[in-house]
């Protein structure tokens, strides 16, 4: 494994480990972010910077199957972690694409 592939893996196994310790933390600004934005049943919603996913997999529950997101980050890791979230959770209605 090279240098660039064990430091993707090391941060991608930290943020696996603190996932509950994260969510736990950042749960009351990830919640007010959502309630802000108020997504609806069928709408279509872009989240810029989504990181590892956060409030776009409550927005995707929020929107339904009639609705979707669409998840950019500017980094690769944490969107691979965004996205092992959103199919444990089933969420088909949800995509992450890496962008500037």
């Amino acid at each position: 494994m090279n240098e660039s592939n064990w430091a993707a893996h090391a941060r991608m196994s930290a943020a696996q480990r603190w996932e509950r310790a994260s969510a736990k933390m950042g749960k009351d600004v990830t919640d007010a972010l959502v309630e802000c934005a108020n997504p609806q049943p069928g709408e279509r919603v872009l989240d810029v910077a989504c990181g590892t996913g956060a409030p776009s997999l409550q927005v995707a529950r929020r929107v339904g199957a009639s609705g979707s997101v669409i998840a950019t980050d500017l980094s690769e890791e944490p969107l691979k972690i965004a996205a092992e979230r959103a199919r444990e959770r089933g969420l088909a209605n949800i995509s992450f694409e890496q962008a500037d």
